[in-house]
């Protein structure tokens, strides 16, 4: 039995799995779990032998859960025929079928457990402190080392994922924490810190506000049910208001208390009621939300037989494409049910369903039960809070997708089918038969699928480093070496073959580059990273018509993209069409300052003046800022090249006259260069500045007035030199108008213009 316990644990255990240099924790978890599979097969064949095993894993094949999720498996298998990307399918499936074994195992070990409920609760407690500490002590250790947390940081994720999977996981072992506060009257303080901790944890350190919301709700309801007992208990005394107050009000007291004092002492995160009230329809991840609902809703409705199992992170993108930035893909529906619907057909996703709210349906009933006999509530609504807890994350997140959340949900639902001793159906003994060979067959395929996902998830993480980091130095023999055909798509949605094309673009070797470019199109359609980047190698192989094509296509398709943009407006340049260019740059959505760059730049490539004020009409720059690639383009177009070049040159002349003190001189250089390009405000600040120093103060003043008040410059250096022109000019009102504005620049703080006001 020891054997058996040793292999529960390490089931549940998964989350210690790091990351092994892979793109995605999942990876090496699913291979985990899939060895896992087989040691615990073979163990359990060991033990009883093969006949006696089939005998006893065939009673659960009879269990409703059990045949949910079969069902549910046969239509992930039939989705494939649907997806556009089989290889992502066939890894998905891959998945399913290695938590399904993990699952179908579990119930089998528990069911040897001499006493359920006592090992599930040491298991809780385990797991809690195990994922408090992975969570808590980085937190920690930035206060010593740095003397401040970092707000959200991935480091505090634990033995997660994400911040938002370890918020969860906690939330979900809160209620047995409080349970056993109230039933463990020798070790309450351990329970009541324990539950300090979660909340703290929660709230504070990860602040994930649907967790934060949620754990609020659990409180509330787990004390109602706390007060009802302490009506009902004919001892009274466990369950009692007072140790209801003590046991849950004193933790969320404590950890809202020290949210503020955190948020105060720190200043660098938010406290639970800011982080709260930032919710709303307008805020982007709420807003997002509501849109990725709504276009899977709809692919539901216009596939009714799927999209293929694990392919909504490829079609989610078509839905989404006037919302995407960069490459920064939707991947998940936020809502597993919708987003297994979308993948496998409504009646998919009901029957993954119905695995947890057939295991809430009898909950249900048994609380119904203890209320109708006057029974305390228990360990029936202590499981059904939790199921909940993950019904409501699966709504708002996508805890079906992680390997941690589904094995931890699969435990307890094996724990409550062994603990109330489920009844099982009436089947037929070939259907169960069928069931367990499908499950026995898919073990090694299910395992070659993980090793190959590990390998390819390690050469990934490689190359993706390289791409992200603009660091192209990795030799091509390398490249080659990489598994690229499974996975065949990065963990960003990017083609693996199209990433390789990428590198070998890199390295000038452009017809290569657009065969994989052409092999990455089929395995992501809607992306367009491939069209993107094949229509820069075309423009090296001067195939300029080619180059235009793929160009405008990528970029009208994902019209958020500023690569895509930069792509289509060097092909414009070639073609020297000022109007499809700017036909472009008003097409652009989410523009940044990237985005003008790119347009003025080339546009000053195609026309040398826009004296009809073509190119720059309704365009709006921001003329301080420090980009000078986009005001060099911008002057280009206002005053022309030359122009531009030339009043560069005087007042370069200028500035080595002002170095040398000939002030004179250098107020005329400076004077010619602000005439020729008026719209290089530092111009005009040197003229002022020169004329301060020949004793001018009024041309100093009416040039400084002309760039503040007119050319709306806001800097804190010519504020200064208007303060000194009207201090020399004994104008000390106006003078200390403009030093109140300006006393506490970090420029001027040390001057103490403040004395000429007293």
């Amino acid at each position: 039995m020891r054997i058996n316990n040793t292999l529960i644990y390490l089931y549940i255990l998964v989350g210690l799995i790091p990351y092994f240099g892979t793109a995605d924790k999942m990876h090496p978890q699913t291979l985990y779990i899939s060895i896992l599979n087989i040691i615990s097969i073979g163990t359990i064949i060991n033990q009883n032998g093969i006949a006696k095993t089939f005998k006893k894993l065939l009673k659960i094949t009879y269990y409703k859960q059990f045949v949910f999720y079969f069902v549910f498996l046969i239509l992930a298998v039939l989705s494939v025929f649907q997806a556009i990307n089989e290889i992502q399918s066939m890894i998905t499936l891959a998945e399913i079928f290695s938590q399904f074994f993990a699952f179908f195992i579990l119930i089998y070990l528990i069911s040897n457990l001499k006493n359920v409920k006592s090992f599930f609760i040491n298991s809780i407690v385990i797991l809690c402190v195990i994922e408090l500490y992975s969570t808590i002590y980085p937190y920690l250790a930035d206060i010593f080392t740095l003397g401040y947390p970092i707000n959200r940081s991935l480091e505090y994720r634990g033995v997660s994922g994400s911040v938002n999977i370890i918020s969860y996981l906690l939330l979900m072992k809160l209620p047995f924490i409080y349970y056993l506060s109230i039933v463990k009257k020798k070790y309450r303080i351990f329970y009541i810190l324990i539950s300090v901790s979660i909340l703290y944890s929660i709230i504070v350190i990860h602040q994930t506000r649907s967790a934060i919301i949620l754990s609020f709700l659990v409180s509330i309801f787990v004390s109602l049910a706390f007060i009802y007992n302490s009506f009902i208990d004919k001892k009274g005394g466990l369950f009692s208001l007072k140790n209801t107050i003590i046991v849950v009000g004193l933790p969320i007291f404590l950890s809202l208390f020290l949210s503020n004092v955190q948020a105060t002492k720190f200043n660098r995160t938010l406290n639970v009621q800011d982080r709260l009230s930032s919710i709303s329809r307008d805020e982007y991840s709420t807003n997002s939300r509501l849109r990725y609902y709504s276009q899977a809703i709809e692919s539901i409705i216009s596939n009714p037989l799927g999209i293929g199992i694990g392919n909504w992170q490829i079609v989610s993108i078509d839905k989404d494409k006037e919302n995407i930035e960069a490459y920064i893909i939707p991947y998940h529906a936020h809502n597993d049910f919708l987003e297994l619907s979308a993948e496998t057909s409504l009646i998919g996703g009901i029957a993954y369903y119905l695995i947890i709210i057939s295991t809430l349906f009898f909950l249900l009933k048994k609380i119904i039960q203890s209320i109708q006999r006057r029974k305390p509530l228990e360990y029936e609504l202590l499981f059904f809070t939790v199921l909940g807890i993950w019904i409501v994350d699966s709504m708002f997140n996508f805890p079906a997708a992680r390997v941690l959340q589904q094995i931890t949900l699969l435990y307890i639902i094996a724990v409550i089918i062994n603990y109330y001793k489920f009844k099982t159906l009436k089947l037929p003994k070939r259907i169960s038969t069928f069931a367990i060979c499908v499950l026995f067959i898919s073990l090694p395929f299910v395992l070659f699928s993980s090793i190959r996902l590990v390998k390819s998830s390690f050469d990934q993480r490689v190359l993706l480093s390289h791409y992200n980091l603009a660091d192209y130095s990795i030799p091509l023999e390398v490249v080659d070496e990489m598994d690229l055909e499974y996975s065949d798509l990065t963990v960003t949605g990017i083609p693996m073959k199209s990433l390789k094309g990428f590198f070998y673009m890199k390295a000038g070797l452009y017809r290569e580059a657009i065969d994989l470019f052409n092999e990455g199109t089929s395995r992501n359609p809607y992306l367009y990273f491939s069209e993107s980047y094949k229509s820069f190698s075309h423009l090296n192989l001067k195939n300029y018509d080619s180059a235009y094509y793929f160009s405008d296509l990528a970029f009208y398709k994902i019209p958020g993209n500023v690569v895509h943009f930069a792509n289509l407006a060097l092909s414009h340049v070639f073609k020297s069409d000022s109007v499809g260019l700017k036909k472009a740059y008003n097409s652009a959505i989410h523009k940044q300052e990237l985005h003008d760059e790119i347009y003025l730049t080339a546009m000053a490539d195609i026309i040398d003046s826009d004296q009809e004020n073509f190119a720059l009409d309704k365009f709006n720059l921001n003329i301080q800022s420090d980009n000078d690639n986009l005001k060099r383009s911008y002057f280009t177009l206002k005053i022309g090249r030359n122009s531009m070049f030339e009043a560069d040159k005087l007042h370069q002349i200028g500035d080595y006259y002002f170095k040398e003190k000939d002030f004179q001189t250098a107020e005329d250089f400076f004077r010619r260069a602000s005439n020729l390009n008026p719209y290089e405000l530092v111009y005009k600040e040197n003229l002022a500045n020169a004329n301060l120093q020949l004793g001018r103060f009024d041309v100093a003043l009416d040039v400084l007035n002309e760039l503040i008040i007119e050319d709306g410059y806001k800097s804190i250096k010519v504020k200064y030199l208007r303060v000194l022109a009207y201090l020399n000019l004994q104008d000390f009102k106006n003078a200390c108008l403009q030093i109140s504005e300006i006393k506490n620049e970090p420029l001027v703080r040390d001057l103490e213009l403040e004395r000429f006001c007293n």
